[in-house]
């Protein structure tokens, strides 16, 4: 398995290189942005917008690089290896699902740290640390039920079913925007006010930790779930590879 890791970390280098330099730079931008108006009565505010918008952009672009782990690897005589050596199927699945949790460990790290040097500077808390924490697991979950599609199917057909996912989904959204309860967005100044509210309730803020809590026992069972049944589905997906 270190031999199927070490080929993961020596494929995805310059991504990985590539999304650390971007992600220097547009976290630099951000905080030294609001630096200039740190005088201004509503820094917290801008703050946490700023870079609450840049955590979940930043968690979805790490997503997409985790999403190719398994591209260039749908053949059958790469099928046919994996099988051969010592470490087999549950090696080379095992490597996909530890560095994907590797690298998102890592991006949750790199928010952190922004974090806290963000705060620093500004002297304010933005109290985000929740966001960050829960992206890291909405990732896992996303990965969780993406990668035995992606075994199963190639990752081709396994990127449309879940491209055909997130249709239905942004579907429903707009559906629920024409015909459901929207009083609540009726005025983004009352929805950011009922969100800075939020976030500065002691209380609200345990009991949404106590989801996350939860939400965490869930997801990493789940996790390892989903590489039980891509180890369970990758030969079955391999007959149906072109080469």
């Amino acid at each position: 398995m270190t031999g199927y890791l070490y080929k993961e970390f020596k494929l995805n280098i310059r991504l990985v290189l590539l999304f650390l330099l971007t992600y220097i730079f547009f976290s630099v931008v951000p905080i030294f942005t609001v630096y200039d108006s740190k005088d201004d009565d509503t820094i917290g505010q801008t703050l946490t917008m700023i870079l609450g918008a840049f955590c979940v952009f930043v968690f979805i672009t790490a997503g997409c690089i985790q999403s190719g782990v398994f591209s260039g690897d749908d053949r059958k005589k790469w099928a046919y290896f994996v099988t051969s050596t010592p470490s087999g199927i549950k090696g080379y699945i095992g490597a996909k699902y530890l560095f994907t949790m590797l690298f998102a460990m890592f991006v949750v790290t790199l928010e952190t740290l922004k974090l806290a040097l963000a705060e620093q500077i500004l002297g304010q808390s933005s109290g985000l640390s929740v966001l960050i924490a829960a992206m890291f697991y909405v990732q896992l979950f996303m990965r969780a039920v993406e990668y035995p599609l992606i075994v199963r199917f190639g990752t081709k057909t396994g990127g449309m079913v879940k491209i055909t996912a997130v249709c239905v989904i942004i579907l429903a959204v707009i559906i629920y925007a024409l015909f459901g309860d929207t009083s609540a967005f009726a005025s983004m100044d009352t929805f950011w006010e009922r969100m800075f509210a939020f976030v500065g309730d002691p209380d609200k803020l345990k009991k949404l930790l106590l989801w996350v809590g939860v939400c965490t026992l869930a997801v990493l069972p789940l996790y390892y779930l989903s590489y039980r049944i891509s180890v369970k589905l990758y030969l079955k997906g391999a007959e149906n590879y072109a080469k």
